[in-house]
C-alpha cells in the first residue's frame, strides 16, 4: 500500500470487540512463537513491548490482557536463562489467553474487522495538525490498527489468521463470529483490492468454507483448519518482520467524518 491510495485499518473502538481482537492477535502470535514460526525477537516487535499498548488503551482494557503482554516482555530472558521453562511459559500465556477469550459472548452479530481507507481521510495524531477546529469538526478521533504498507498487512493479517484458527480449535470463539468478522467476501475483496498475495487471499476463501463442513463432516472441518494453518505458517516465514515491524501498529488516527 505504499504510494497507493488507501490503507488499511481495524478500528479498536468498541472496549469488548477491542479485548476480543487483542487477544485474537495475540494468541496467533503465540502459535507462531510455539512452533517456530517465528523468534522471541520478532514476537516482541510484534505484540509483547511496552509500546504495544498506549498508556490510554492500558486504563481501558482487562488488566489481565495488559498482564498477558508484560509476561511476553521476558520471554527471551526466560530463553537465554531457564531455556527448559520456555515452552511451559508459552502454553500458560496460551491457556490464559484461552480462558479470557471463552468469557465473551459471541452471539451478538459481529462486524468486519478490516476497513479500507482513503488516505487522504485520515490524519495521524501525531503528524502536525494545522486548522485544529476544521479537524476536530470534520474528523473522528479514533484508535486502529493502522496498516500502511503492504508487508506490515500480510504480518498482522496471518497473525489474525492463525489465532483465529487456534481460537475456532480450542471452541472459545463460534465459528460464525469467525466469519462475519474475518472469513467473509468483504475481507477478501479488501485485502484484494489493497494488493496482498493471492495465497493470503486464497486462505481467507477457506476460511469461509469451513461452514460447510461444520455441521456434517467434523473431520474435514478439522483438517481443514490444519491446512489453512500451515499455509499461513509458511507465508509468515517468507514475511520479514524484523524489517516491516516498527512497533507502532496501534496509533490514533483522525478519520474523515462521513455524510
Amino acid at each position: 500500500m505504499t504510494n497507493s491510495e488507501t490503507t488499511l485499518i481495524i478500528k479498536l473502538v468498541e472496549k469488548k470487540e477491542t479485548e476480543r481482537i487483542l487477544l485474537i492477535l495475540i494468541n496467533g502470535i503465540l502459535d507462531n512463537l510455539e512452533q517456530d514460526i517465528i523468534s522471541v525477537r520478532e514476537a516482541e516487535l510484534a505484540v509483547f513491548s511496552t509500546s504495544f499498548l498506549t498508556q490510554r488503551m492500558r486504563k481501558k482494557i482487562n488488566t489481565n490482557i495488559i498482564d498477558i503482554v508484560y509476561n511476553g516482555i521476558y520471554l527471551e530472558d526466560i530463553l537465554d536463562w531457564i531455556p527448559h521453562t520456555f515452552k511451559e511459559r508459552i502454553h500458560g500465556m496460551q491457556k490464559a489467553v484461552i480462558a479470557l477469550l471463552s468469557k465473551y459472548d459471541y452471539s451478538n452479530l459481529a462486524k468486519p474487522w478490516i476497513e479500507n481507507i482513503d488516505t487522504e481521510n485520515i490524519i495521524q495524531e501525531n503528524e502536525r495538525i494545522k486548522k485544529l477546529k476544521y479537524i476536530k469538526k470534520n474528523y473522528n478521533k479514533i484508535k486502529a490498527i493502522y496498516m500502511d504498507t503492504k508487508e506490515k498487512s500480510e504480518i498482522i493479517i496471518l497473525g489474525l489468521l492463525n489465532g483465529i484458527l487456534v481460537s475456532l480449535e480450542n471452541k472459545v470463539i463460534s465459528l460464525d463470529y469467525a466469519q462475519k468478522s474475518f472469513f467473509s467476501n468483504n475481507t477478501k475483496e479488501i485485502l484484494k483490492s489493497n494488493g496482498l498475495r493471492d495465497e493470503i487471499i486464497d486462505l481467507i476463501q477457506k476460511g469461509m468454507e469451513l461452514d460447510s463442513y461444520f455441521q456434517g463432516n467434523i473431520q474435514k472441518y478439522e483438517s481443514t483448519i490444519r491446512e489453512i494453518k500451515n499455509t499461513a505458517y509458511s507465508l509468515l516465514k517468507e514475511c520479514d518482520l524484523e524489517k516491516d515491524i516498527d512497533g507502532s501498529w496501534i496509533r490514533t488516527i483522525r478519520c474523515k467524518k462521513t455524510n
